[in-house]
This record gives structure tokens, sequence and C-alpha cells, in this order.
């Protein structure tokens, strides 16, 4: 059984890029039975000609690792972002952050919004759409945890904006009975 050492070529395994094992891969296909599949290996690995072989390795280290269910490899297939579908969302999003500020803001809207999210977002589609928003989120969180920072987001603005004018009324009304406005100077 031979083994493969990169190093053989007389280089380090840092100086070889992908390109150049793949060159090699397709020699050392040349020499074995047609039923090895090492075209496709050869071919999956052209996308990645530019790195070196160790920035391929800390690339591959950093992949999602297999699902295995009953030691079986679980086919995981990855969930495409539809644009469309964020963009949508974002469009109903984006009037509740515009009229978080409103007298008419009702936290029922915000509800009916996020349970949309629910039923018709998967969980990427909403990390985008967080993301477009300006909400946080860590990558650790579920989709549920994600739409409910969404929800804090929302909930949190109103909130601080309630506050905020209470205190600007106050403050004006203080200052309607001393004749000086917060901010102005008396003379």
């Amino acid at each position: 059984m031979s083994c493969f050492k990169p190093c053989s070529l007389g280089k380090s395994e840092g100086d070889m890029n992908i390109a150049e094992l793949c060159s090699v891969l397709e020699e050392f296909s040349r020499s074995r039975p047609p039923g090895e599949d090492w075209a496709s290996l050869v071919a999956g690995l052209r996308r990645f000609n530019e790195l070196s072989v160790p920035e391929f390795v800390d690339a591959l280290s950093k992949t999602a690792k297999p699902r295995r269910k009953n030691g079986k490899v679980e086919a995981t297939a990855a969930k495409s972002l539809d644009e469309a579908k964020v963009a949508i969302a974002v469009s109903r999003v984006q009037p509740l952050l515009d009229r978080v500020t409103a007298d008419t803001f009702e936290f029922s809207a915000v509800d009916a919004e996020l349970a949309w999210f629910e039923n018709e977002l998967n969980r990427d589609e909403i990390f985008e759409v967080a993301k477009r928003i300006g909400a946080t989120l860590s990558s650790k969180m579920s989709r549920k945890e994600a739409i409910g920072e969404i929800d804090r987001m929302i909930r949190g603005l109103r909130k601080s904006y309630e506050r905020n004018s209470g205190r600007l009324l106050s403050n004006a009304v203080a200052g309607l009975g001393s004749g000086v406005f917060p901010g102005s100077h008396s003379a």
C-alpha cells in the first residue's frame, strides 16, 4: 500500500498549494483501477486551487461536522437563503421599527409579524433579517431564540421611547412653572 506525502515532491507541506496537489492526484489516479473515482475528488478540489495545503486543512476543520444517527452519517441538505422571503420579512418588520415612536404603536402588531416569521422563515433567513434590521444575534442561538431577540429589540426600543418621552414631558412641565426650559440659559 502506497502512502501519498506532499513532501515527497521536494516541497514541504506548507509550500504546496491545492493546484499542485490536484496534479499529483491526477498522476496518482492514472495508476489506479478505473473503478476508483479520483476524477471527482480532483474536480472538487479544483475550487481551492489558490489555497496552500495547510490553509485548505484549516478551512476544512472549520466546516460543520456531519451529524451521526445510529453510527451512520445523516445526510443534511444546506438550507438556502430565499432572498425574496428575506426581503418580504424586512419589509414587514421595518414599518414596526419606523412606528415604534408613534402613538398608534401596538405590541399586537409585533406579535403578528413575529408569528409570520415562525411559520415562514428558516433559521438562516431569520438571522439575515436580524442582521439587516440591526439586531445582534449570537451564532449559537436557535431559531426561536433569534425571533425572541428581534422581539426584545423592538419592545426595548418602544419602552426606551416611552421612558424618554415621559422624562422630556415632565421636564417641559417643570420648566413651564419656572419660566426656564431645560437646555435654555437664563440671563
